[in-house]
């Protein structure tokens, strides 16, 4: 993926530096800092906002948008062969994705000591089908 950013001179120059001293690209800097930020969020987050993420972010939105666009593709009958494949592929991660998700729900219900309908409820997931 590409990212153009506008750095401000001073961060910029600061990066550029730090780059220099760990004697890698600035791309690769950018990226590793990126990288400790995230993981630096994720070492903050209490059990029970990880479990909410992990639930919100089950699978990614350009995995999901495809996987819908796809089954509206087929349900049309405009699929191709390869297109076929690729749904195959993404509906097995999307079951995985689904049931690695629920027993986050399970372990948050568990943790906030509620029923998981109700829970499932506020994460607008739909306890009957939530994918096709």
């Amino acid at each position: 993926m590409d990212i153009i950013l506008d750095l401000p001179d001073g961060l910029e120059n600061e990066l550029r530096t730090e780059a220099m001293r760990n004697g890698v690209s600035l791309h690769h800097q950018i990226i590793q800092n990126l990288a400790n930020l995230h993981e630096a969020k994720q070492e903050a987050l209490t059990p029970e906002e990880e479990l909410t993420q992990n639930i919100t972010d089950w699978i990614s939105v350009r995995q999901r948008n495809r996987y819908y666009k796809l089954l509206q593709q087929k349900e049309s009958g405009h699929l191709t062969e390869d297109e076929h494949q690729e749904l195959l592929l993404l509906t097995n991660l999307v079951e995985v994705a689904h049931a690695v998700r629920m027993k986050h729900l399970f372990n948050l219900a568990a943790l906030r000591g509620t029923d998981i309908l109700p829970l499932m409820q506020s994460f607008g997931i739909n306890h009957r089908a939530e994918y096709a």
